[in-house]
């Protein structure tokens, strides 16, 4: 709830253009609706998905987030999952969560109230890391997912998986499209001993356009469906 990022601030511009190209995957599984962004941050997929004519809404528990959120014009929940499912059960058309599930403790609960939320047919939409992909594989523990803050990883069938067993259908697996500054880029590669060999190559490249997106094997952008069987 204490929670205050300003430098996330920076990045608005190419969180928002990401989003805008995965609404543009999204809506040929649900054109219209109402669409609740779980972990939605300073609001910048919903901004963008309200552009796209989706009726939407955030849940947040960060305070000074929800309050950017808020001056939006954007709806958003300051409360648990638990406590949002029983005041709205079948309440929405899409659920969203973007980099949120390798933060969670119990994800298989946190599953079933999406579930609950979601109107018969509903579209879960899910981004996180493939531990099983190609580029964990050979950064092995220098893999940016490894992080303190999260704690479940997952590959795509595990998270099939979970699907089956909390009342969804996979639907498909795509990567995410992340939009991407030089500066971002670097700020990324910090970590890396080989990041003084990169830049060079990297910021000729940032020199013909400012933004590019990058298609990285293991960002999963997975799409499942609220199963209609009882």
């Amino acid at each position: 709830k204490d929670v205050v990022d300003k430098e996330y601030l920076c990045h608005s511009q190419t969180r928002r253009l990401s989003s805008q190209s995965v609404l543009n995957v999204m809506r040929s599984y649900v054109f219209k609706g109402r669409l609740l962004d779980i972990g939605c941050a300073t609001g910048d997929f919903l901004a963008a998905a309200r552009d796209f004519g989706y009726s939407v809404e955030g849940l947040e528990l960060s305070n000074w987030s929800s309050e950017i959120v808020e001056k939006k014009g954007i709806k958003v929940h300051k409360e648990l999952l638990i406590s949002l499912f029983r005041r709205f059960p079948k309440r929405y058309e899409i659920i969203t969560m973007w980099g949120v599930i390798e933060h969670l403790q119990t994800p298989f609960e946190e599953m079933i109230y999406i579930n609950k939320l979601l109107n018969p047919g509903g579209i879960l939409a899910i981004w996180t890391g493939n531990v099983n992909g190609i580029i964990s594989r050979i950064l092995g523990r220098r893999w940016w997912y490894w992080q303190g803050q999260h704690i479940q990883y997952f590959t795509s069938e595990s998270l099939n998986g979970l699907a089956k067993l909390t009342g969804f259908e996979h639907i498909v697996t795509k990567i995410y499209p992340i939009a991407a500054t030089y500066e971002q880029v670097g700020n990324s590669l910090s970590r890396y001993k080989f990041k003084k060999y990169l830049m060079p190559i990297i910021k000729l490249i940032f020199s013909i356009k400012p933004i590019w997106y990058l298609h990285l094997p293991g960002e999963m952008l997975w799409f499942a469906r609220k199963s209609l069987k009882k």
